[in-house]
C-alpha cells in the first residue's frame, strides 16, 4: 500500500520530491538579485485588495507597518508545506 500511495504522489506532482535543505537553496536564492528569473517571480501580477497582491507563484502580503513579504502554501497526499520570506529583514 506505501509504495502505490507514493506512486500516486509522485504522479500528482509531476515526480519532484524536495526537502528542507532544497526549500532553504530556493529562498537564498530569493535574495539573489542576479537570479533574474526569480525576482520577476516577485513582480506584482493581480491584485486581490489593499494589503495582498499575486505575483508568479507568490502572495505578496502588506504588513501593518508597511513592510511586506512573499508567502506560498501547497501540498498533495500526506504532505503540506508553507513558507513566508521577509526580504527586508
Amino acid at each position: 500500500m506505501f509504495l502505490i500511495k507514493k506512486l500516486i504522489i509522485a504522479y500528482f506532482t509531476g515526480g519532484i520530491y524536495s526537502n528542507t535543505g532544497d526549500l532553504s537553496k530556493f529562498v537564498k536564492a530569493q535574495f539573489d538579485d542576479s537570479e533574474k528569473l526569480l525576482t520577476m517571480t516577485q513582480n506584482k501580477t493581480f491584485e486581490v485588495n489593499k494589503n495582498l497582491v499575486i505575483a508568479l507563484g507568490w502572495h505578496i502580503v502588506k504588513q501593518t507597518d508597511g513592510d511586506q513579504y512573499l508567502r506560498d502554501n501547497g501540498g498533495t497526499g500526506d504532505y503540506t508545506s508553507s513558507i513566508a520570506i521577509d526580504l527586508k529583514n
